[in-house]
């Protein structure tokens, strides 16, 4: 025998298999319409499958270009301006008359993205054929701070076709170990769901001895067979087990199937050390949701597989894509490799790694409260912790609270401490969890008990929330006088820095009740005291509020921004767990209050600060900005400041800017349309809908119909019924969409379908009347009673005869009708009116879903 099996880097074209994904990704490239993203795991064949898409489809008329996006470069300009190099590079003669335009177009200073863009526009109009761009290992972009942006250009460069015709025939084909949806980890931003989904499955059978046949292996039926039992059609497994066999067969001239055992057994299952099998481990050992719930698997108890973890063990190359609701094992060996035994080991020695109460302790200093409630959960169930139950049992509570699961730690802190410091800790964190869930009297009602305690934690927290929910102004003053005086005489080395976060936040709280009741001088002593106990973030609030109370213009602002930048101001500087330093909250209250009363090159050179320095993100400092135009009170002086950055800006953040000054400029006429119109293109590229975007259009169509502009609204209705159909969960929405409805019976009535027109009413009213909301955001529970009463007082003339008519005249129309006649229709059930040959309607006209209403 001739040596075939080699250990290839890619497999050959003589050895390779075509499955299922191969046809699929060619039907993709063959559409060039949406892009492919193949979702597999790690060494299971999927660099193969791009390889050989290339190998079989590329020709003169369409080009592939292969990037391997594990290399991750440190900016987003360079990412870009690799993919381009590795369009170029490999095709110079094609793209040798271009190079000085793509250094011209880089030596440009454009934003990265426009770069990009230009210069995929340069290669096209060079090369008349199709561009095909293969992204491998996507997921590792998951680590930049540009992910985002790369994947929303590649939404854009579809969504570009309209502008730019090159674009058609360009098209991706991404493929990574994690769902296209988690790639853009700004949930704000829409989603990456653009692309078709390519599964990467096993061999079938047929494809198995497809294989077995182009690799020359003469084999026996038994034989066959009982690799196939085996490893069930995994091709990386098949390849590297029958490369074996061929060895065995090229020293020996037979194989029996115990040589087949013994070869699995030795290269599998006795160090587990080769691939797939050791990386597979390796992701099941860091993962103890999914140790879980492979045991499960073996006790036939699979409640505890969610959609999340079905995904998760296919592409750990555990499970196939059939994502069943029993889900096995892909085959012999990889359940062998993860065998209950040593998963139980792995579970129990995580388990009993975690299982001390320091480990619970360093956990919750560290801020990660669920493993803090897991090691405590398992603390409480071991026989040992009787002696350590007080503290186990209220860092428990204390962490739910953290989690913000208020009920929870209510409940485990109602246990009845031993110790007085950890009950008077129960009884101050039960009562602010109580106050949070909307049990005031009973929170206030703990909260007192134990003010006067010795424990300064509890006495001073206790004081603190109640001061901040006392609705008489002197008690609340007499509460943070007490608090300061109480922290500011505390002695303690060891409580120093939390003291003076209380004398700090009970006088700046002092200072804003003072504001509250008119007493500026008060107000300003209050601050001016507050200096003394302050680091260089708390000092930054200070002065921003005395900025505010002495309404000081240009220059203390400018001062405050010189202060941010000089003292390099952070996020992670503001320990103030009250939230009185420099966080993102308060620089947006900042931005917002400055923006008109400095000069623009000063607030120029801040926004480069959190540009450059503070978030080191160009999409996370302009998202910050638009935030700051909202907070407090609105500023649109900063979306049009934002505007003028528009070529800099992803589409998702300039459709939230469109929408706030549509809604601004609602009683402008001119400034309205303007920005609806430019609202309104962004919005129909985008995949998602809510509340505001309704209003918005709502607002549009009151304005186009006081013109009476028929077949606008017909257009803008039908495309906001479709939108909203995909919501059908969301109650709020639902409710506000009778309008949709509402606003069609006014449109049908104006052109005299007078059924119809009580059909959509009547569709209005039901939704109002089957909601469990009154009101929503912008629509009042009068505006709804209002347009409810549209079904009771519509009364059209033919109504009662309805159902006769449908049955009588609109199922078998009086006129013949010629197939290729062209007749317009109207549809009962949603008002559309449609246009073609009578063949195309014929169905719907019998089964009276629609009728004739006009000979064309």
């Amino acid at each position: 025998m001739t040596r075939i099996l080699k250990r290839y880097t890619t497999i050959p074209q003589n050895l390779y298999v075509n499955r299922k994904a191969d046809k699929q990704l060619e039907s993709i490239i063959g559409d060039m319409q949406r892009p492919g993203y193949v979702l597999v795991a790690r060494q299971i064949g999927k660099t193969n499958l791009l390889f050989n898409a290339k190998r079989q489809l590329e020709n003169s008329r369409r080009l592939f270009a292969y990037v391997d996006m594990s290399n991750v470069f440190k900016k987003e300009r360079e990412c870009y301006q690799n993919i381009i190099d590795c369009i170029i590079e490999p095709n110079s003669e094609k793209f040798s008359i271009i190079g000085g335009e793509i250094d011209i177009i880089r030596n440009s200073k454009l934003p990265p993205h426009k770069e990009y863009m230009r210069s995929l526009r340069v290669l096209l109009k060079s090369f008349d054929g199709d561009l095909i761009i293969i992204l491998d290992e996507i997921d590792a972009l998951k680590t930049s701070d540009y992910s985002d942006n790369i994947f929303a250009q590649i939404r854009s460069n579809y969504f570009s076709r309209t502008n730019f015709s090159e674009f058609e025939r360009l098209t991706y084909v991404l493929s990574g170990v994690i769902d296209p949806i988690e790639l853009i980890k700004d949930r704000n931003k829409s989603p990456f769901n653009i692309g078709e989904k390519i599964y990467l499955d096993d061999f079938t059978r047929e494809e198995y001895l497809s294989f077995l046949d182009k690799s020359g292996l003469l084999l026996s039926d038994e034989i066959s067979n009982h690799v196939f039992s085996w490893v069930n059609g995994n091709p990386r497994l098949t390849f590297d087990i029958c490369s074996e066999i061929e060895l065995f067969l090229i020293e020996n001239g037979n194989i029996r199937t115990i040589d087949i055992d013994n070869i699995i057994k030795n290269k599998y299952l006795n160090s587990f050390d080769v691939a797939p099998v050791d990386h597979i481990r390796a992701l099941v050992i860091d993962n103890i949701e999914v140790i879980n719930v492979l045991i499960s698997m073996y006790d036939d108890d699979f409640e505890k597989i969610n959609d999340e973890l079905q995904k998760k063990l296919y592409l750990y190359g555990i499970t196939d894509s059939s994502f069943k609701d029993k889900p096995d094992f892909k085959n012999k060996i990889i359940k062998l490799t993860l065998n209950l035994d040593w998963l139980i080991n792995v579970r129990d020695s995580i388990n009993n790694r975690s299982l001390t109460l320091s480990q619970a302790l360093l956990e919750f200093d560290l801020g990660k409260y669920r493993e803090t409630v897991d090691i405590c959960k398992l603390l409480l169930e071991k026989e040992d912790s009787s002696d350590d139950f007080d503290v186990i049992t209220y860092f428990l509570g204390f962490s739910h609270y953290k989690l913000g699961e208020h009920k929870s730690a209510i409940q485990c802190l109602s246990y009845n401490f031993k110790t007085e410091l950890y009950k008077n800790r129960g009884i101050c964190i039960s009562g602010i969890s109580k106050i949070l869930i909307g049990e005031v009297e009973e929170g206030q009602k703990n909260l007192r008990s134990i003010i006067d305690c010795d424990d300064n934690f509890s006495s001073h927290n206790a004081m603190i929330n109640l001061a901040r929910i006392e609705e008489d102004n002197q008690i609340s003053l007499e509460l943070w006088d007490r608090l300061f005086i109480s922290a500011s005489l505390s002695q303690s080395e060891k409580d120093s820095k939390e003291n003076k976060s209380y004398c700090f936040a009970s006088l700046y709280f002092t200072h804003e009740i003072h504001i509250k009741t008119g007493e500026f001088d008060k107000a300003k002593a209050a601050l001016d005291k507050a200096f003394e106990y302050t680091g260089k973030s708390e000092s930054f609030i200070l002065q921003f509020s005395l900025a505010k109370l002495k309404n000081d213009s240009s220059e203390t602002c400018t001062d405050i921004i010189n202060y941010i930048i000089n003292n390099k101001l952070t996020f992670e500087n503001n320990e103030n767990e009250f939230g009185l330093g420099f966080s993102h909250l308060t620089l947006c209250a900042f931005l917002n209050y400055s923006f008109n009363r400095v000069e623009r090159e000063h607030f120029i050179k801040v926004f480069d600060y959190i540009r450059e320095v503070l978030l080191k993100s160009n999409s996370k400092s302009y998202n910050l900005l638009y935030e700051a135009a909202l907070t407090q009170n609105f500023n649109k002086d900063i979306l049009l400041f934002l505007l003028d950055e528009s070529e800099c800006i992803n589409e998702n953040l300039l459709l939230k800017i469109y929408i706030e000054l549509v809604i601004e400029n609602i009683q402008n006429e001119e400034l309205f349309l303007f920005y609806f119109h430019k609202f309104n293109a962004l919005e129909v590229k985008d995949d998602t809908f809510n509340e505001t975007r309704l209003y918005v259009y709502m607002a549009y169509i009151d304005r186009i119909f006081k013109v009476n502009n028929i077949s606008k609204m017909q257009h803008h209705l039908a495309y906001l019924e479709n939108k909203v159909s995909n919501y059908a969960n969301d109650e709020i929405l639902t409710l506000a969409s009778s309008l949709i409805h509402f606003w069609k019976g006014i449109v049908l009535n104006r052109i005299g379908y007078d059924t119809a027109s009580y059909d959509s009413f009547k569709k209005c009213s039901s939704i109002i009347n089957g909601s469990s909301f009154k009101s929503t955001k912008y629509f009042s529970e009068r505006h709804f009673s209002s347009i409810n009463n549209y079904e009771s007082n519509f009364k059209p003339n033919n109504y009662l005869a309805y159902d006769y008519i449908k049955k009588a005249s609109f199922s078998s129309p009086l006129k013949k009708y010629t197939n290729k006649q062209l007749v317009k229709v109207l549809y009962f059930s949603n008002g559309n009116i449609k246009t073609g040959k009578y063949k195309k309607f014929i169905d719907d006209i019998n089964s009276s879903k629609c009728q004739i209403i006009e000979d064309l």
